[in-house]
Formats: C-alpha cells, sequence, structure tokens
C-alpha cells in the first residue's frame, strides 16, 4: 500500500470533520504563498527605489524621481513620495514623522493583508480537530451503551476517528502557525525597514547641495 494510499484511508476514517480540516490546510497554504510572494515583490521594490532614490536624489533628479514613484505605485513608492513631498513644501522634521506615519497607516493594512485569516486557520485547525475527537467519541460511546462489546469494529472505528481528526487538526496547524509567525515577523520588519530607508533619503535630500532640484 502506497503513502496516497495510507493517507486516503486515514482521511475516510476520520469522518466529515476532516474535509473540514483539509479546506483550512488548503486555504492556509494558498494564502502563505500569496503572501510570501507579495511581500517579497515589497522587499525588491525596497531595494530598488531606495538605491535609485539616492542616485537620482544625488543628482538633483528630484523630478525624474517623483515620475518613478507614480510609475511603480506600491506601499514603497507612496510613502517615500509622501515624505519627499512633505520635505519639499518645507515642513518640520515633526510634519515629515507625522505625514511619513499617516500614510504607513493607510499602507500598513496592505502588507498585512489576509494574515489574519491564515492565522484563524492556525485557530481553526485544532478547534476541528477536537470537534472531531468529540464525535468520534459520541460515536463510540454510542455503540458502547447500545451493543456493548459486541461489536469492537464499530467501537474502535468511533475512536479511530477520534485520534485520526485531533492529529490531523495538530498537523495543519502546527506548520501553519510557524508560517504564520514567519510572515508576521517579516511584515512588521519591512515596515521598520521601509522608514528606515525614508529617513535615509529625507537625511540624503536635506545634505543635497543641488538647490534647483525641482
Amino acid at each position: 500500500m502506497d503513502i496516497f494510499s495510507v493517507i486516503l484511508d486515514y482521511f475516510n476514517k476520520g469522518g466529515i470533520v476532516m474535509y473540514f480540516i483539509l479546506l483550512a490546510s488548503i486555504l492556509g497554504v494558498a494564502i502563505a504563498i500569496e503572501r510570501y510572494i507579495f511581500l517579497k515583490k515589497i522587499e525588491n521594490s525596497k531595494k530598488k527605489l531606495l538605491s535609485i532614490s539616492l542616485e537620482k536624489i544625488n543628482k538633483g533628479q528630484v523630478r525624474d524621481l517623483m515620475a518613478i514613484y507614480d510609475s511603480e505605485n506600491n506601499t514603497v513608492s507612496r510613502i517615500f513620495k509622501t515624505a519627499i513631498e512633505t520635505y519639499l513644501k518645507g515642513a518640520s522634521k515633526e510634519d515629515i514623522e507625522n505625514s511619513i506615519g499617516d500614510i504607513a497607516k493607510i499602507e500598513l493594512p496592505i502588507i498585512n493583508r489576509y494574515l489574519y485569516l491564515l492565522g484563524t486557520m492556525v485557530s481553526i485547525s485544532p478547534m476541528l480537530g477536537l470537534l472531531g475527537t468529540v464525535t468520534g467519541m459520541i460515536k463510540a460511546t454510542t455503540v458502547l451503551a447500545e451493543k456493548g462489546l459486541s461489536s469492537p469494529s464499530e467501537l474502535l472505528a468511533g475512536i479511530a476517528e477520534a485520534l485520526i481528526t485531533t492529529a490531523a487538526g495538530l498537523i495543519v496547524a502546527i506548520p501553519l502557525l510557524i508560517i504564520y509567525n514567519y510572515l508576521v515577523n517579516k511584515a512588521e520588519g519591512i515596515i521598520q525597514e521601509i522608514e528606515a530607508n525614508t529617513t535615509q533619503i529625507i537625511l540624503s535630500l536635506s545634505s543635497s547641495k543641488e538647490m534647483s532640484i525641482w
């Protein structure tokens, strides 16, 4: 018997709750993949735009830089653009920080999008396993009450369902929890890096000797 047949056999023995656990695992993996790809793109964009920003500022080509931000039109470019525009209006350091904070509040949900759903899959998977445990034990005790020990196969089927669903819920939840924590930390790290890069850009802009950048 190959591994697929074994898994399918356990799945069938786990009862209807296994379908919900399977759905939770599929949703969790799909969200994890989408978020990883998205955060990777943001990270790459951040590095690219920081390099371009510093280069354009040193050359006094801020107008070109703003056009690049408009063409990129992502979380990083919008934060960088807002910071530079606020600075060029002659705003104080406090006003610049406030503008960065305001745009960051708008962009933060985009970076953290769907992570709450992944967290939900992490939480619900063991609960579904527990539900399967309860339904399995109800079946086992019902058989025991009605037939006693005269039907051990039915009794063991209920116990097997209870144990299989518990294990399945944990098997899904544990990897998803690790992935969830990784993605949350990665998102927070990217946000902090964007803020640090924004400060670096403003400092570069303020120290530039080009007075006719516009």
